[in-house]
């Protein structure tokens, strides 16, 4: 039986979940073990990710991304956050990334939503409503 990524993912998640040290690595071995043997280990990148984002679901996590034109403060990312977390009900994990060519705002990237507050979108959708 061929099982998904996503099944794979879980698999490990159950595995590991409160394990450490030798019994963390012993359990990691054969699972890269078993996933070589059924020809499977090519998809060890995507079971990772997966499991990543298992581990999210589980913990109550959302891993977000903010893009600006300029770095944020430390209040400004703080004050992102704080947003996502009341609008989400999950502990949020942020990342920054610089864009110069959003000229301003924000783009925000929360789980599989996008906010595009920058104003580059806003001057496209200014010039479509004026065409």
């Amino acid at each position: 039986m061929k099982y998904t990524v996503k099944q794979y993912a879980k698999t490990l998640y159950e595995l590991t979940d409160g394990k450490k040290g030798k019994e963390l690595e012993e359990i990691i071995k054969k699972f890269l073990l078993y996933l070589f043997r059924k020809n499977d280990f090519k998809k060890i990148e995507s079971i990772i990710n997966e499991f990543i984002k298992y581990n999210d679901e589980q913990s109550g996590v959302i891993r977000s991304e903010v893009i600006s034109a300029v770095k944020l403060s430390s209040k400004d990312k703080k004050e992102v956050a704080s947003l996502l977390e009341s609008m989400t009900g999950k502990k949020v994990m942020l990342a920054e990334e610089e864009d110069k060519s959003l000229i301003g705002g924000v783009k925000i990237l929360a789980g599989d939503k996008m906010i595009d507050g920058s104003l580059k979108n806003i001057i496209n959708a200014f010039k479509k409503q004026l065409v």
